[in-house]
């Protein structure tokens, strides 16, 4: 299945979880998407040691979480981690990814540690890393909103899906609005949705393929 990553700050006890910002947790999926907007381009922000002074730095006025990690020891840690690699400490009972996934879901701890509650507990600041850089910049932005529509275009909005939740939230922390309400988001969504269906509906046309839908299929005799 492969390995699956968090990027954890173990001196301030805080992760980023790579899902929070719409990509895969393995190593390929998030290094090299890059954008403001996910895991490496907030890494970057929160290890600035000199953030807001020049041109091309992102402007904000809230500055809580730029340079937040400077100096910190930081570990990308995966969930094939042992207590003897680098940055894991066997004190802790669990490894990183361990503990940072037992904070968005506690059970995981259930047969891993003697006592839950003794363990350090770590807290996924992606959220407001992402809000911090979508009120900054423009193009993150607008590049954000795109690629929530291409999802929920796809897959559907549903709450249950925390990892979506998260984005959404950071969305409204960063602008006042629920993304839902946002009439450019509407509005991509509904045109991605129209260019996936005209392009099945060519590619159906190309191949001599059938209709893909109830009604027509009934009509052709295709389906019962």
């Amino acid at each position: 299945m492969g390995q699956y990553h968090v990027i954890v700050n173990i001196d301030k006890r805080e992760y980023l979880n790579p899902y929070s910002f719409g990509q895969g947790e393995k190593l390929m999926e998030f290094l090299w998407d890059g954008g403001y907007h996910h895991a490496m381009g907030a890494l970057g922000i929160l290890l600035s040691n000199s953030p807001g002074r020049g041109g091309g730095d992102l402007q904000s006025s809230d500055r809580e979480f730029y340079g937040r990690w400077a100096g910190d020891r930081i570990v990308v840690a995966g969930d094939y981690a042992n207590l003897s690699d680098p940055g894991e400490s066997e004190a802790n009972e669990a490894t990183l990814y361990t503990l940072c996934r037992a904070s968005e879901r506690p059970s995981v701890l259930d047969g891993e540690v003697d006592d839950p509650e003794r363990v350090p507990k770590f807290r996924n600041i992606s959220k407001e890393v992402l809000a911090t850089i979508l009120a900054a910049e423009g193009s993150a932005h607008d590049e954000f909103l795109d690629g929530l529509a291409f999802e929920v275009a796809a897959y559907g909005f549903t709450a249950e899906d925390r990892y979506l939740t998260t984005r959404v939230e950071a969305y409204k922390l960063a602008t006042g609005i629920y993304v839902r309400e946002e009439p450019l988001f509407a509005a991509k969504v509904k045109r991605i949705r129209k260019a996936t269906r005209d392009r099945r509906s060519r590619e159906r046309r190309r191949y001599n393929l059938p209709p893909n839908n109830r009604r027509a299929n009934a009509k052709a005799g295709l389906s019962k």
